[in-house]
Parts: structure tokens; sequence; C-alpha cells
């Protein structure tokens, strides 16, 4: 509420707690993109547990997708329901209201490359029925889905703006540069790449999962961006967060 902030996570016996979390101890969330339909909030919370794999710092993976309830205007949680149990694609990494449907993207991993893939709800039925993009129909499949980009980063960002759809993606493996697309329909394909904007990157540091908030676009078509800042130095973090 302006500058008042207002703490959501529970204070119990000195300690915060997560707002939501999954229901296996050894498991979190990442949330991801979030939606309104009614009166309730859904989340999106891809679902991460520690794997045997990987570098270190890195060696975590995913288990699923859950999407968590929030009643409105209280931000009350209601619930968290199952989304899949994919481990393969992050679903609702971002998610766009177009006419009566949600279209909700999901991030696709490989080594050395990322991919979106594109499936849609209606925005006044959520989840009651999915349809999936197999890259040339909409089918009920959700093994059948399509890549339809490929070179981004693990959040990236839609928006319909000016009759146009756009996807906007840092570079991946964490680089600096990021980068717009555009499209004539939610599904792509997405082209017209170009470079928005090089983060900089002091030393010790990268960048990476940069995101548009398409609610801010001005008149003259100023765009605000965010993304978020790491440093190589683990107990550099711990030192100062900021």
């Amino acid at each position: 509420n302006g500058a008042q902030l207002t703490e959501l996570n529970p204070h119990v016996n000195g300690q915060w707690l997560p707002v939501v979390s999954p229901a296996n101890p050894a498991e979190w969330y990442w949330p991801g993109d979030g939606f309104v339909s009614g009166n309730m909030l859904y989340i999106f919370q891809q679902r991460m547990a520690l794997t045997d794999g990987g570098p270190n710092g890195f060696n975590f993976g995913q288990t699923g997708v859950d999407v968590s309830l929030f009643s409105l205007p209280g931000l009350q949680l209601q619930g968290v329901q199952p989304f899949n149990d994919d481990p393969e694609i992050d679903w609702g990494t971002a998610v766009m209201e177009d006419g009566p449907f949600l279209y909700i993207y999901g991030t696709e991993s490989v080594p050395y490359n990322k991919f979106a893939h594109v499936s849609r709800t209606a925005l006044n039925a959520p989840f009651q029925q999915m349809q999936y993009w197999d890259g040339t129909n909409w089918t009920n499949d959700p093994q059948s889905t399509a890549r339809v980009r490929s070179g981004l980063s693990q959040s990236f960002s839609l928006f319909k703006h000016g009759g146009k759809y756009y996807l906007l993606s840092q570079e991946n493996i964490l680089g600096p540069d990021i980068f717009i697309w555009d499209a004539v329909s939610p599904v792509g394909p997405f082209v017209n790449k170009r470079k928005l904007y090089v983060t900089p990157q002091p030393a010790g540091t990268w960048t990476y999962n940069a995101l548009a908030h398409p609610h801010t676009i001005t008149a003259q078509g100023d765009l605000l961006l965010c993304y978020s800042i790491n440093a190589m130095d683990f107990w550099r973090i711990l030192d100062n967060a900021d």
C-alpha cells in the first residue's frame, strides 16, 4: 500500500515461515507466474528437490508443478492443487490472458538450451480442461507439446501490446543480454529477435531471468524490466544480500 509493506509470511516462535510449502518436507517451492480468476489468485509453484548431479550450488531439480490458491482481497491461502508431476517442463513460467483463454507457458531445460512450450485453459474455469499446442493444433495430450522458441532463460515473459504478442527473455546460460521477439499469435512463431539491453555485471557477479512488467507500458511505449543479480562467492551473498 504505497510505501507500506505488509509481511504475509507467518511468524512462529521467532522464525519466519514460508507462505506455502510442499507436502513433502524434502521439497521446496520456486514461485512462477500468477493470474486472477473470480475472487481467487492462482500462483504456479515449481516443486524442487536436491539431486545427486550437477555442479556445487546447482544440484537441484524439478519434481513437478503445483498451484497455490489465495482468496482476494485478503490474500489468505486457501489451498494447493497439483498441476502435474512432469519433471521436464516447468509449466507456469509465464502466463498471458487473451480473450477467454489463459495461456500457460512452460520451460523445458536441456544441456546448454531452454525451450518454451504452450498450453491453455478457460480463464473463467481454470484447469477444468487443458489444451496443449503440438506445433499445429491444440490437443488434450500433455505429452504432445511442441517447442515454440529456443535460446531462452529459465524465466521469461509473454505479453500482448498493440495487436502483437511479445516474448521477452534474457539469453540462456546466464548471459547478460536481454532479447525480445514478436508474433501474431500466442503460440508464435516468435520472430524478429532484437537485443533490448545488456545488463551490467560487476566483477564476481552474474545476471539472469529478466522479466517484463507490461502493466507499466507508457503512452510512449516504455517498458519496465527487472532482472536478478547473483554473486559467484557464496559468502559474499551472506555478508550483504543487496
